[in-house]
């Protein structure tokens, strides 16, 4: 997750050692899942009182409901209230270089059966590293299902900054050194590099960004899996007319006869991670907003319909696009 100072840190989503997500439900539940959308996005607030460990509450995103840890009887339990109290204070403690959630009362949050993700409670003994509860930041400035929303009704979302600048520059020179290293393909328009996720861990985190793949399951199905993952550099044109790429759509639409499955049965999603600022100058992405809901593909020219549109982001921004979309 992106590094930035605690006072501007506002939202969080709290994770397990293995993955799934700290989650509170609509019917004012605790559960932990594997999905990341609206539930397991918290508002983070730091009280004053806190001492030397600084404590703050945790307020579901989804509908405004405390996550507090009670104790009635020598029995302890997580739940959600509706109003902020004193047994809705956590502190954070550093585990292993994470921050594992602790409540005032000394109780850690921790999934209490590693067999069953949806075992979900408290530990007075620090759980290990699969069961504890971990604090991640979340930078994003809208929840999780705007993006997914935007995704199913516009073809397209953007998610802006998902990772720091820092690790894009970082991750653009590991692609650069690979290229200079002889890996992959050149054209007149682009160098690609296929497989990337097999030359260096930090291809592979990105792959498996939770935010990333909670989406993705959300809009492909839990089923899904990651067919290609690959570098794609643009090389500088001439302006001419024909240059770059014409309009077109991805993979597998270009494969597939017509007539295609219905729009709201995705056959696939590309994910694109700017490793550059994103501008019309340098070659930013083109599209057509909601092409996809043609669901044919476009004609291979380089033209310029009206209503088109250039993404401009951020580098470490994240585009995640329906694959019938159409862009050049």
């Amino acid at each position: 997750m992106q590094q930035q100072a605690t006072a501007e840190l506002t939202r969080v989503l709290l994770r397990t050692g293995h993955g799934t997500f700290l989650s509170a439900q609509n019917d004012h539940s605790v559960q932990i899942e594997s999905h990341v959308l609206d539930p397991e996005t918290f508002d983070l607030d730091w009280n004053a009182d806190g001492g030397d460990k600084k404590s703050f509450t945790l307020r579901s995103c989804a509908h405004g409901t405390y996550l507090s840890v009670t104790s009635t009887g020598g029995q302890h339990k997580i739940i959600l209230t509706a109003e902020k109290s004193g047994d809705a204070h956590f502190i954070v403690e550093e585990n292993d270089g994470k921050k594992t959630i602790k409540s005032i009362g000394g109780l850690y949050l921790a999934n209490l059966d590693a067999d069953d993700p949806s075992s979900v409670g408290t530990s007075t003994t620090s759980p290990n590293g699969d069961n504890r509860v971990y604090l991640e930041a979340y930078w994003l400035p809208q929840v999780p299902s705007h993006y997914l929303n935007s995704l199913l009704k516009e073809g397209y979302c953007v998610l802006p900054t998902l990772i720091s600048r820092d690790l894009a520059v970082e991750t653009k020179a590991h692609v650069a050194k690979f290229e200079a290293s002889g890996q992959g393909m050149s054209t007149d328009v682009q160098h690609r590099i296929a497989d990337l996720i097999n030359l260096h861990p930090t291809f592979a985190s990105l792959t498996a960004h939770p935010l990333i793949v909670g989406i993705l399951r959300q809009f492909l199905g839990t089923t899904m899996r990651c067919a290609t993952f690959s570098s794609n550099t643009l090389l500088p044109q001439d302006g001419s007319k024909d240059a770059g790429l014409g309009w077109h759509v991805d993979y597998p639409y270009h494969d597939v006869p017509l007539p295609w499955p219905p729009v709201e049965l995705p056959l696939g999603a590309q994910v694109l991670w700017c490793l550059d600022d994103f501008r019309t100058e340098n070659g930013g992405t083109m599209f057509q907003e909601k092409s996809h809901l043609l669901m044919r593909r476009p004609v291979y020219d380089y033209s310029t319909p009206p209503g088109s549109q250039v993404l401009e982001c951020p580098a470490g921004s994240v585009l995640i696009a329906h694959s019938a979309w159409w862009h050049r």
